[in-house]
């Protein structure tokens, strides 16, 4: 389910739209497709085409390790990252004997690693040129756009203003902007991701429109009506929903922020003192991600 009006309408232009990105690939930079024609089964929709963990950008060597303890965290098999920059990437993809065609963006949680690590940290001017000029190169190298996990670290402590610096480049690059956006209570999610939108130009894929919060229960119209607003405001904002009740991640993305910014060995570190560990459950207890019933 995809688009402004698409799900309600049943027009599959989200579909075609996803389709003639797969078949533009076969011209960019060597990205790997699978053999045989471009399918649909082949040409993933919108929400196959995010992807939190693609490292686009290039892994510095000091911080590989953290880099593949990150993609663990998520819930991935550690894997080792050998490749320093695109081209490398696509070289592994190539030798992986992907079975359906890639359409790689730019992973926000791998462009801050590679600057500042897990930390969290406020950019200032200077750290956030080099993480534009960093995203830069990378589109220009092949990427289709940026994702961002804003509920991982290190992606949610990004600030707005360094989503809508990115979403600068982005724009300038007729790239897309797809999500994950912050769980927090009520529409602040969906109003901060139309907000870059709104501010850059750039195109816009929400992922995923999940209501984990009771107070949104049934709420689901007000939500759709603000990408119908978005869009006839000539905003290119697209959204997709899950078909299922369920979700599924690595548990360590429930933790606080603070206890996840060292690592995995920072956690065991942190929950041996008597003081911290009994913070943790403390602040565990408010909900989910600090403010959404658990229950």
């Amino acid at each position: 389910m995809a688009g402004s009006r698409n799900a309600e309408s049943g027009d599959t232009s989200a579909s075609r739209s996803a389709e003639e990105m797969c078949l533009a690939a076969r011209s960019r930079n060597g990205w790997p497709l699978a053999a045989g024609p471009p399918t649909r089964s082949r040409c993933p929709g919108p929400h196959q085409l995010d992807d939190d963990v693609v490292p686009v950008e290039a892994v510095a060597r000091s911080r590989r390790d953290a880099f593949e303890e990150f993609i663990t965290g998520i819930g991935f098999p550690r894997q080792r990252v050998w490749w320093d920059d695109p081209s490398g990437f696509a070289e592994a993809v190539t030798a992986s004997g992907p079975l359906m065609n890639i359409v790689p963006l730019v992973g926000h949680g791998a462009l801050r690693l590679a600057r500042t690590g897990l930390a969290d940290v406020h950019l200032d001017r200077a750290d956030l040129e080099r993480l534009a000029a960093s995203l830069g190169k990378s589109l220009e190298l092949g990427a289709f756009g940026m994702s961002s996990g804003l509920t991982y670290v290190p992606s949610k402590f990004a600030r707005p203003e360094e989503l809508v610096r990115l979403g600068r480049v982005l724009a300038e690059h007729g790239a897309m902007y797809t999500t994950h956006a912050r769980a927090t209570p009520g529409t602040e999610p969906f109003g901060e991701a139309i907000a870059v939108c709104r501010a850059t130009g750039v195109k816009l894929q929400f992922s995923h429109v999940a209501l984990n919060d009771p107070k949104m229960w049934k709420r689901a119209p007000e939500v759709v009506a603000r990408f119908h607003a978005a869009a006839d405001r000539g905003l290119d904002v697209r959204y997709d929903v899950y078909p299922y009740h369920a979700s599924a991640s690595a548990l360590t993305q429930y933790l606080p922020g603070w206890l996840r910014e060292s690592g995995e060995t920072g956690i065991r570190e942190q929950l041996s003192s008597g003081r911290l560990y009994d913070r943790a459950p403390r602040e565990l207890s408010r909900g989910l991600f600090g403010a959404i019933p658990w229950d």
